[in-house]
């Protein structure tokens, strides 16, 4: 999960800036607020794959927090699950 918040910190990071607020702080904000809008029902608040509706997906959300199934997967695919959801990879 660490691995993919900061590409999406890194991603939006180049995307929007802010005054006196750090650029990567208002990226981490704002990639923090796509989580939950966008992925906590699925993949869990902590990324475990255990979120509300995880039980009826087949196949099951991916659990962030495992590293071994984390790092099998290359970086160009990992940012395009970020960019266009798991769909995107079959």
């Amino acid at each position: 999960m660490l691995r993919k918040v900061l590409v999406s910190v890194l991603l939006l990071s180049f995307s929007w800036g802010g005054g006196f607020v750090p650029s990567s702080l208002l990226a981490a904000e704002k990639a923090a607020s796509l989580y939950k809008d966008l992925c906590v029902s699925c993949h869990g608040v902590r990324g475990r794959g255990d979120g509300p509706a995880a039980a009826a997906l087949h196949p099951k959300p991916r659990d962030f927090t495992d590293c071994k199934v984390m790092a099998a997967e290359s970086d160009e695919t990992l940012l395009k699950i970020i960019k266009e959801g798991s769909q995107s990879v079959g």
